[in-house]
């Protein structure tokens, strides 16, 4: 807002006050000049950027944490159980405890996926968000095919069974390990 107070004309300055827009032009650290209309844009995305950086921290926090609670809880659990003598009660904590974390796992793996800007969030390469895909879709196939190999595969012969249960556990494993080699080559890259 720019202010005139006098208005000078031949000779004599005649008292008038006029007041007017003027867009002011900022300098920027790098020396270049902006307009007021890109600095509201620039503020604008500035604002949503953050935005989906929050939503990245929360959705991943939310994994790491439905993981890390149920680890402990599962410690806790199973190191106060009594032993029973077919093991079942056990054997149902583990399987129960695991999916657990598996869900934690492909929350995580899905909190990270959330696409980033420029400056705000954590960003991946295509590869690093190939194995993110992947860290979360394996979890969730391997588990829907588990009870529907099992229930539409005719029992064949006991090492064809072996080997589909081992492959199975393995693409079971390899969600939560891809998910967890992204993120120790994002803290490498940081840290190197």
């Amino acid at each position: 807002m720019v202010t005139v107070d006098m208005i000078p004309t031949a000779g004599t300055a005649v008292p008038y006050s006029l007041e007017f827009d003027v867009p002011i032009w900022k300098e920027s650290p790098h020396g270049m000049t902006t307009s007021p209309i890109e600095q509201r844009r620039m503020t604008s995305s500035i604002q949503s950027r953050s935005a989906r950086a929050w939503v990245q921290l929360g959705v991943s926090s939310l994994g790491l944490l439905v993981i890390l609670g149920s680890l402990v809880v599962f410690a806790i659990l199973f190191g106060s159980m009594p032993r029973s003598e077919s093991g079942f009660a056990e054997g149902l904590a583990i399987v129960l405890f695991g999916l657990y974390v598996l869900v934690g796992f492909v929350v995580l793996a899905a909190g990270l996926l959330i696409p980033q800007s420029d400056a705000s969030g954590i960003q991946f390469s295509s590869r690093q968000r190939t194995l993110l895909i992947y860290g979360a879709l394996a979890p969730i196939v391997s588990v829907i095919s588990i009870p529907n190999v099992s229930m539409f595969a005719p029992p064949i012969s006991p090492t064809v069974t072996t080997v589909l249960v081992i492959s199975l556990a393995v693409f079971l494993v390899s969600g939560p390990l891809a998910t967890l080699l992204v993120l120790g080559l994002k803290l490498r890259e940081r840290w190197i």
